[in-house]
């Protein structure tokens, strides 16, 4: 498990926690709390997303990065070794569109292309897509308000988490705002089929209305040995 940690000016970084016991029943230790010494960059804030990126069925470790008002990412590539999966040696530079560092991209594939949905701190979602390798070539913008989510105060810093959340074999988009909403647009790249989540207590007899505060971040992951991922939801403390 990574967790992003740290202050601005004062070592943003990402920690490491080992998962010592099983993928049911998991149990995490700190094992390296400067995690690829990401704390030497001065960085003013990180944000981590796992995608094969280059098709060698190993999840790649991509970093994006804010430093002085822009935005960039790195690719940390998969070495194939699970105990030491990835390095600040083994990387590739991930060329961004122009935006500011309050943006929050998501990259994904669709067929043989890469797609970048940009979550705005204004509320509205840009969407791109890109031929070919991440090497070479230009995104192209598809939209500015994709999913017909435009500017709107009461929804302002949307945050977004592609992942095939229902298990059916199409990519589905999961958003989060200041409102405290969560919702999930279904097959995204297809139609804009927008399902409102809300949690279940513990019993499961009784639906609630999910709030998670402002400038919640929510990441895909993998934590039970189940097809259909979890939800993990970074919160501002």
């Amino acid at each position: 498990m990574f967790i992003g940690t740290g202050k601005i000016g004062a070592g943003v970084t990402i920690q490491f926690y080992n998962n010592t016991g099983s993928p049911t029943n998991p149990s995490c230790e700190l094992e390296n709390a400067n995690y690829l010494g990401l704390s030497s960059e001065e960085l003013e804030s990180i944000r981590v997303q796992f995608l094969d990126v280059n098709e060698d069925l190993n999840k790649d470790f991509v970093v994006y990065k804010a430093k002085e008002s822009v935005l960039s990412a790195t690719v940390y590539l998969h070495s194939g070794n699970q105990l030491e999966p990835y390095s600040a040696t083994n990387t590739l530079v991930l060329p961004l569109p122009s935006i500011d560092q309050w943006g929050a991209p998501a990259l994904f594939k669709s067929g043989n292309n890469f797609g970048l949905l940009i979550g705005k701190q204004n509320g509205s979602l840009s969407y791109y897509t890109r031929s070919g390798s991440l090497e070479s070539g230009e995104w192209q913008l598809i939209s500015d308000t994709y999913l017909d989510l435009v500017e709107d105060y009461t929804k302002r810093n949307l945050r977004i988490a592609v992942a095939d959340w229902n298990a059916n074999g199409t990519l589905d988009m999961l958003s989060a705002d200041d409102s405290g909403d969560v919702n999930v647009y279904e097959d995204f790249l297809s139609k804009k089929e927008v399902h409102k989540v809300y949690g279940l207590t513990e019993d499961k007899a009784q639906q609630f209305v999910l709030d998670f505060g402002n400038l919640a971040n929510p990441t895909v992951a993998n934590l039970y040995g189940t097809q259909e991922p979890v939800l993990a939801m970074g919160l501002l403390q």
